[in-house]
């Protein structure tokens, strides 16, 4: 079983996860498909910690999409009191993550995960190790 853990990301940070079983992930390869997201956070307020344990069946792909342009204390006041509400409340995590925009206009477009993260010019995509 391995563990990772991430910290001391940025404020306005996301963290996408690809949560799949062994059995799930063999069906994908063997189609050619790309498992799309199926879980994700966001750090309002920077040096949250998130723990993910790998074991012989389900494995974390984890990317982590940092801002390229720092959040003001004003901006984390409203991820914290606007955007983490969204995503908690929120079963469609497209729809809370959407409310980025109230913060930073035209920040994310899209309406999956992908569309909206993979390809932002305003976030810098990290896949964890």
């Amino acid at each position: 079983m391995k563990k990772r853990i991430i910290d001391n990301l940025p404020a306005g940070s996301v963290v996408l996860v690809k949560s799949y079983n062994l059995w799930e992930r063999f069906k994908a390869w063997l189609n050619k498909k790309d498992l799309p997201y199926n879980d994700g956070w966001i750090d309002p307020l920077g040096g949250a910690q998130f723990l993910y344990k790998n074991t012989f069946w389900t494995k974390h792909d984890v990317f982590t999409f940092t801002p390229k342009k720092q959040y003001s204390k004003k901006e984390m006041v409203k991820l914290f009191e606007i955007v983490l509400p969204a995503i908690l409340t929120n079963d469609n995590p497209v729809e809370g993550l959407l409310t980025i925009n109230l913060v930073r206009p035209e920040t994310v477009k899209g309406k999956t995960l992908e569309e909206l993260f993979d390809n932002n010019k305003y976030y810098v995509k990290t896949k964890v190790k």
